[in-house]
């Protein structure tokens, strides 16, 4: 069994991130509430949570897009073919995923909200209904992933040659550690 050692990781951090917001998109991704209230004669509130999977497939267009950035993502890092690419797809397709996290919800809610203004308008305005959406773990998780992978494409589009110089089989990545510290634990 290969031992796992702190260049695979760093080698591999887009991989993992990727990886990880595939995985958020099990959390509770956002949460749509609507309060009526029937001119005096009563108040109601109803609350929906949906998982990033159920904001993929009720998002459209828009949903499956945010599914498909990560994905492209790994591909553009892990094919030989697009290795000269992966760079600038993986910052571009971050921004693209975070861009579209943020419009699908909107897209949602939206069309709860034009639900609910329905309602209000076929009772002659004597209800009312106000719906607000807010955002559950699922989406922070993504878009703090998302812009780990805008920063750490960034990183590696500054700093290319610094950074597959420390990765090449000559120069150890932590060589200043070592000498420093020369005792191991």
């Amino acid at each position: 069994m290969d031992k796992i050692d702190s260049n695979t990781i760093i080698k591999n951090l887009t991989g993992i991130l990727c990886g990880t917001i595939i995985i958020s998109l099990l959390f509770p991704f956002v949460s749509i509430g609507a309060s009526a209230n029937a001119g005096g004669m009563g108040e109601a509130e109803e609350s929906t949570v949906l998982n990033g999977f159920q904001i993929i497939t009720d998002g459209g267009f828009l949903g499956i897009l945010l599914i498909v950035c990560p994905i492209a993502i790994l591909i553009a890092n892990y094919l030989p073919q697009l290795q000269k690419y992966k760079k600038i797809v993986s910052l571009a397709l971050s921004v693209v995923g975070i861009v579209m996290m943020f419009l699908v919800s909107v897209n949602i809610s939206a069309g709860a909200n034009a639900g609910g203004e329905a309602v209000g308008q076929m009772t002659g305005g004597s209800v009312s209904v106000e719906m607000k959406t807010n955002y559950l773990l699922g989406f922070w998780l993504m878009l703090i992933f998302f812009i780990g992978i805008v920063i750490l494409s960034a990183i590696f589009a500054i700093f290319c040659k610094f950074i597959s110089g420390a990765f090449s089989s000559e120069v150890p990545l932590f060589t200043a550690s070592k000498t420093l510290f020369p005792l191991r634990l």
